[in-house]
């Protein structure tokens, strides 16, 4: 009343002047407040998940998303203790709700509503009225600082209207009330519901936990008794394998020591088959030297037959020309007879000396071969 009456008196002095610009600013945090309020649901549990998870993601910081998740959790479970109480609000339970409304209002108001985000749950209608009232009472009381008392007069029949209208908000208020008591029993009923729900299946959760303990005690007896029968039956399949390994290390050994035997056995008899091969390799060699200084001997009397044949075919020309041409052709017809002979038989004994030699280079050839692959064989 005192504010008002300086207001009315004109113009006001500087302590009153930052008096009433304090007012304003909290008029001003009144109204922001009321724009936020206006985006709360009437129950946080009904709250839109886009709008708790913008909540959770303003606060970058590990610590300040775990404050912000506490708060929330606190203030849902302050609605769940006050839908359960029976009767009236006590004034501590009022206080608790005061100071927790008032530090969600500073939290979402720091997560940037309701200017620079807009909320997913449509705003109350009742609370805009109601801010809409507060936000012309602000400009009221503005006004009236750079008024003179004349203009005030004038804005008084606003003011009157003003209250008028404050008056259909508290019928809206009340209504809310009532809507906010219907929700709260609708509430109720739906969580008697859900805890029915809960104790069902907490019933069916005891019930399968004792079948299935029932089934393991069965299953555990059936691998007991099956492991005690397979250790048997694995012990006795193990004595009879071990017996097995200890037979056929036995015969192993016997068949081992019988193939060292016939591998000396074979390698002494091939040692002596090559000593004997030696020997005749030796033999053979021998007697191809003897032949080849045969053959090359009967060469050599070979070509001096053929030079005396040259000569006797030079004698035979000049009796040609004698007279005596028939006489001295008779006796070169004898003396050819003769010498072809005498060539026929050194033929002869060449054709038999230059076929033994052949025989006895090919005998030795052969013999060298099959010394080679028995070689092989034995490696």
């Amino acid at each position: 009343n005192s504010f008002c009456t300086l207001l009315v008196r004109g113009r006001m002095n500087a302590q009153t002047q930052q008096e009433a610009k304090r007012i304003l600013a909290v008029v001003d945090e009144l109204i922001e407040d009321l724009a936020i309020v206006a985006t709360l649901p009437p129950y946080l549990s009904s709250m839109p998940a886009a709008d708790m998870q913008h909540l959770l993601d303003s606060f970058h910081d590990e610590d300040g998303g775990q404050e912000v998740q506490q708060q929330l959790t606190e203030h849902y479970d302050l609605e769940r203790r006050l839908e359960s109480a029976s009767g009236d609000m006590s004034a501590d339970d009022v206080e608790d709700l005061h100071f927790s409304t008032r530090s969600l209002v500073d939290t979402m108001r720091y997560a940037g509503y309701p200017e620079k985000y807009k909320a997913a749950f449509q705003p109350a209608a009742n609370v805009g009225n109601y801010r809409s009232i507060i936000q012309t009472l602000r400009g009221l009381l503005h006004d009236r600082l750079n008024t003179t008392v004349e203009d005030d007069v004038m804005k008084f029949a606003i003011l009157n209207d003003t209250v008028n209208r404050e008056k259909n908000a508290s019928a809206d208020v009340q209504a809310l009330t009532r809507e906010h008591a219907q929700e709260k029993e609708n509430r109720r009923v739906e969580v008697e519901r859900r805890e029915h729900t809960i104790r069902k299946l907490r019933e069916e959760l005891a019930a399968v936990r004792e079948t299935a303990t029932m089934d393991r005690d069965k299953l555990l007896a059936e691998i007991a008794r099956m492991q005690e029968a397979n250790e048997v039956e694995y012990q006795q399949k193990f004595e009879k394998l071990q017996a097995d390994v200890e037979n056929l290390d036995g015969k192993y050994k016997a068949t081992r020591d019988k193939c060292v035997n016939d591998e000396n056995a074979q390698r002494a008899a091939r040692a002596k088959k090559e000593t004997q091969l030696a020997q005749i390799i030796q033999h053979y060699d021998k007697e191809m030297t003897e032949n080849t200084n045969r053959i090359r001997e009967l060469q050599g009397e070979i070509d001096k037959d053929s030079e005396e044949l040259s000569k006797v075919e030079a004698d035979l020309a000049k009796l040609v020309s004698d007279r005596e041409a028939d006489e001295a052709e008779k006796r070169l017809n004898d003396q050819c007879l003769t010498h072809s002979s005498e060539i026929a038989d050194i033929r002869r004994t060449s054709a038999t000396v230059i076929q033994s030699f052949y025989r006895a280079h090919a005998f030795r050839t052969a013999m060298a071969n099959k010394g080679k692959k028995k070689g092989k064989k034995g490696k």
